[in-house]
């Protein structure tokens, strides 16, 4: 049976493409192998070769009846049976067949039947002929190979990277930005494989085209074009040429409508959803070593995105060198409020196992913050003010049971208490990303939203006041809606939570921040709007800032500008465009986001194709003067296992501080040691010394406190200087001067 992906419409084919968004569990996307297989299984062209080199052989050979010759035939291409009908209808039907009758020397009357060269070569016609009919294209084919192996978050992601993939392969406005995308993964489509698409999938293209036609009437006489000529006329009006915001919204549309017509719904049903979630297996961040982060080599910000799926690969390592935070996830928000993971299982329950958050103090242990993502994206139960508040107020209690528990070990949270210089974070999380896609955008939902954020920031602050709260959206959610028309010109479309101002109302100008005042880096703490791109070519990446200067100015927009954190979704393929756009957000936002964060562990420690993403990000989002080294063996283990020289540091300063004051009260001790005042001085000032040399240069808290950081070692040191010089003065027996 013959499979058909027939045409559909631009708004049926999106809706095809999103039918499949919304399920109990939470789910993730991928163009299935064994779709694309059954996709390559209708290139039926491929077995006429063998096929005609069996009917070559049957070349003016004689049979005694038509009969004969179709179940001869037949019998041969048994391994073709798509060819059976078309073989058995032509023998049987066709009037090109050689035909002789003759009367032998006993007088029987003898038949013969044969095919000659012109009936064989329309036996062939005929077959081509009737296999143009399904609808297979080679260039699709690649299309879809150039989408396996790549997994998405949802199918708004994997429809916009299509829609990329397509403008990149159809070579549609290449400037330098696509053009480098282009040579990374060769996809530039030839002009006969265009052809070759758009000729099996039967495309019209008159309604896209239209206006470029307007000024170029068709005059008399002159041979219309066909849909074919129509297609390359477009792609040369826009092959090689700079596009602009404005230019590049027009060719979109065009391209939007050529993608919906010859790609989304074969794209559409080779996706499939996934699901799958091992609650037995806990996520292991130990796989390699690796150093803490470069937080102050990083010219701000980096969100590493690490989603549940990879928990069960093995072949994946972090690299917590190149970012500053981790962001998990994996975990949706029911509609009673209740936090699950990815299979059903309430997260609390999970969580409580140790081994199951081991991965969030291995994040701690190399100064990387640790944030939850917490995504919901079906509404229909909420849709009452009381049933939307009842979910709010459930939520805020199991976000702050998730994030506000002491996690770390008894020895770090003693040291935490006693130490002199920080005090670092001990619970499973430092901050919280909601991520609620299709959101209701009514006045009255938007109001609770703005009012369960400021709950939710002031009950985390309470314990935890360097614990920040996020929002997570896709570009296009913030952007204005083209398609909608406004019928009152006075009136202003409401986005909802969806716009830069009302992010700038809740998270930049609210009172919570009285909770949040010093970070770790000295700075004020704020709070985050991740915005998911949605183009592997990062076109979006100048969109951002054209919206944002829409939509906010003055004191807000630079507030806004330097909480935005453009999220790239990394195909794992365009890694000289990583690095351009690594540039771009270090210059513009100072803070970029990466999902999947993850690499192979027999990748190259490079930021090249089969590279390292944390090499990447150390090299081209550091600051002016970063070195864009690792950390050496040394370096990382003590910045790793900081707790331990931190405890060493406690010890020699209490035995320093016990030498010093045994010293003027024990006159025992005062006298041994007035003795060996070389040996006072090795113990009260070397070990205490050396264990604060280290920590001033590998503790990433420490490190920051500079001259004030050496200030106990100083004091100690002129209390022996001290000690040494009175002892001198005395020994010596000086002069005095006499008393009158």
């Amino acid at each position: 049976m013959k499979l058909k992906f027939p045409l559909i419409g631009i708004l049926a084919c999106f809706l095809s493409v999103f039918s499949f968004a919304k399920s109990d569990a939470m789910s993730y996307y991928m163009v299935s192998p064994e779709k694309v297989e059954e996709y390559v299984k209708l290139d039926l062209l491929k077995d006429t070769v063998k096929a005609f080199e069996i009917l070559d052989k049957y070349r003016a050979w004689f049979f005694e009846s038509r009969v004969q010759m179709s179940e001869t035939i037949q019998q041969e291409l048994k391994e073709f049976p798509q060819f059976k009908k078309i073989v058995n209808n032509f023998i049987q039907a066709t009037w090109i067949l050689r035909e002789d009758e003759s009367i032998d020397k006993s007088g029987m009357m003898n038949y013969r039947v044969w095919l000659g060269d012109r009936g064989l070569d329309s036996l062939k016609w005929y077959i081509r002929n009737d296999l143009k009919n399904v609808n297979y294209s080679k260039s699709a084919n690649k299309f879809l190979d150039d989408l396996q192996g790549i997994i998405f978050a949802d199918t708004l992601l994997a429809h916009h990277y299509a829609m990329s993939l397509f403008a990149a392969s159809v070579g549609v406005c290449n400037d330098s930005v696509v053009n480098r995308y282009i040579k990374d993964g060769d996809l530039r489509w030839s002009d006969d494989q265009i052809k070759e698409l758009f000729e099996q999938r039967k495309v019209k293209l008159s309604d896209f085209l239209k206006d470029i036609e307007k000024e170029k009437k068709v005059k008399k006489g002159k041979k219309p074009e066909s849909d074919i000529e129509r297609v390359l006329r477009f792609r040369e009006l826009y092959n090689g040429r700079i596009c602009n915001d404005e230019r590049w919204k027009f060719v979109s549309q065009g391209l939007e409508t050529l993608y919906s017509r010859s790609l989304a719904d074969l794209v559409a049903l080779s996706m499939v959803k996934q699901n799958t979630f091992d609650e037995k297996t806990p996520i292991n961040w130990k796989r390699k070593k690796c150093g803490c982060s470069h937080k102050d080599e990083l010219n701000g910000e980096v969100f590493g995105i690490y989603p549940y799926w990879l928990a069960n690969d093995t072949t994946k390592w972090i690299d917590f060198e190149g970012v500053t935070r981790m962001a998990y996830y994996g975990l949706r928000a029911t509609d009673e409020g209740a936090l699950e993971m990815p299979s059903g299982m309430l997260a609390k329950d999970y969580l409580n196992e140790e081994q199951n958050y081991e991965f969030v103090n291995e994040a701690h242990r190399h100064f990387v913050k640790m944030d939850w993502i917490v995504e919901k994206d079906d509404w229909n139960e909420l849709k009452n003010p009381d049933a939307l508040k009842g979910f709010f107020a459930n939520l805020i209690n199991e976000i702050d049971e998730i994030l506000n528990k002491k996690i770390s070990s008894s020895f770090e949270r003693f040291l935490n208490m006693f130490s002199v210089y920080v005090n670092e974070s001990d619970f499973r999380g430092d901050g919280v990303t909601l991520f609620f896609r299709n959101y209701p955008k009514t006045k009255e939902a938007t109001l609770l939203f703005n009012t369960f954020y400021k709950q939710l920031q002031t009950k985390l602050s309470e314990k935890n006041p360097n614990v920040i709260v996020n929002l997570m959206m896709h570009r296009l959610d913030l952007s204005e809606n083209e398609h909608e028309q406004l019928y009152d010109s006075f009136t202003f479309k409401d986005n909802g939570i969806y716009s830069f101002a009302n992010f700038a109302k809740i998270a930049i100008n609210s009172e919570n921040k009285k909770f949040a005042k010093y970070s770790d880096r000295g700075k004020d703490l704020k709070n985050y709007l991740l915005v998911v791109v949605e183009e592997p070519v990062s076109r979006s990446k100048r969109l951002v800032v054209s919206q944002l200067n829409q939509q906010l100015n003055g004191v807000d927009r630079r507030n806004v500008l330097h909480s935005v954190v453009p999220v790239l979704w990394f195909d794992n393929k365009q890694w000289s465009q990583l690095r351009e756009d690594a540039m771009y957000y270090n210059d513009t936002y100072y803070a970029l986001g990466i999902a999947p964060y993850a690499t192979d562990l027999q990748a190259n420690d490079s930021c090249r194709v089969s590279g390292n993403l944390g090499m990447c990000f150390m090299q081209y989002f550091e600051v002016e003067n970063g070195s864009s080294e690792r950390q050496s063996a040394f370096s990382a283990f003590v910045c790793t296992h900081r707790w331990l020289f931190r405890l060493l540091n406690f010890i020699a300063l209490a035995i320093a501080v016990g030498l010093i004051v045994s010293y003027f009260v024990s006159c025992r001790v005062s006298d041994f040691f007035n003795r060996h005042l070389g040996l006072l001085l090795c113990i009260v000032v070397l070990p205490f010394g050396f264990t604060m040399a280290l920590l001033l240069s590998l503790d990433p808290s420490v490190a920051g406190f500079g001259l004030i950081g050496m200030s106990p070692i100083l004091v100690l040191l002129a209390i022996i200087i001290a000690i040494i010089l009175h002892q001198v003065y005395i020994q010596n027996d000086l002069p005095k001067r006499r008393n009158r």
